[in-house]
């Protein structure tokens, strides 16, 4: 997928000085790799497993969506040269697929397999030019996949919202990272956002709010950093970015 462009620094900047973030450590505790994407509206399919909890079977445009924005958290790891945190990010994209799910996607012909090769070429040292090829391939990869399903992006920034805001709570308390990999899966959600609203005509607003509200991790994406907004302004900056979304749905 094609990256959107940036806004004038001058109109971003008159946005961005009413957003507030909070100074601290954020060396935090180990990562929890667990995590599912929420639906949000009416729910497709669920189905129980043996441990009481419950799989929640998304449409096929918001399993993409949510695997284009774990490739977005771990793209913009490695670019920052977070490379073992962004392998992680790419093995995750095929692995929190669940069986009910996977056969829409094949039909569609998704290949989760290239996001594990990009993991297994970054764990084996391989060079950067390569490394490069497969994420433009794999950004390529999902697009096309896009292409196939019936999605509309304004309705599909609103499921990303609920789930941007889910992750961040998770993974920020008292302004501190406490679950690194949920805060840059959070970053992720934020960026595949902005790049469905850059796909809209006519929705300058929603693409300001997108950009605002992934501005409100560092500029270099979600690297541990000692300023992090504070979980209310996120959720404020994301409920704006949804209610910008449902007047264009």
């Amino acid at each position: 997928m094609l990256r959107p462009p940036l806004f004038h620094p001058t109109a971003l900047s008159a946005a961005l000085l009413g957003l507030v973030t909070a100074c601290g450590d954020n060396t935090g505790p180990a990562r929890t790799p667990t995590y599912a994407p929420q639906e949000t509206g009416t729910r497709q399919d669920a189905t129980d497993i043996g441990s009481g909890d419950t799989i929640r079977v998304l449409s096929a445009d918001k399993r993409l969506a949510f695997a284009a924005a774990q490739f977005a958290a771990g793209k913009t790891l490695y670019q920052a040269g977070e490379a073992e945190n962004a392998a992680w990010h790419f093995y995750r994209i095929g692995a929190e697929i669940p069986d009910a799910e996977r056969a829409a996607l094949q039909v569609i012909g998704f290949d989760a397999n290239r996001f594990d090769n990009i993991a297994l070429a970054i764990e084996a040292g391989a060079p950067p030019k390569d490394i490069d090829a497969r994420l433009a391939a794999a950004d390529a990869h999902l697009a096309d996949m896009f292409a196939l399903t019936e999605n509309e992006p304004a309705a599909l920034v609103g499921f990303l919202m609920d789930n941007c805001v889910t992750e961040y709570e998770a993974g920020v308390v008292d302004s501190a990272i406490t679950e690194p990999h949920r805060y840059e899966l959070a970053y992720g959600l934020a960026a595949e956002a902005r790049n469905l609203a850059y796909q809209l005509e006519e929705a300058r607003d929603l693409q300001m709010e997108t950009e605002l509200l992934a501005r409100m991790w560092p500029s270099d994406g979600p690297v541990m950093s000692g300023a992090t907004a504070p979980v209310p302004l996120l959720a404020t900056q994301a409920s704006r970015v949804k209610l910008q979304a449902s007047i264009l749905d």
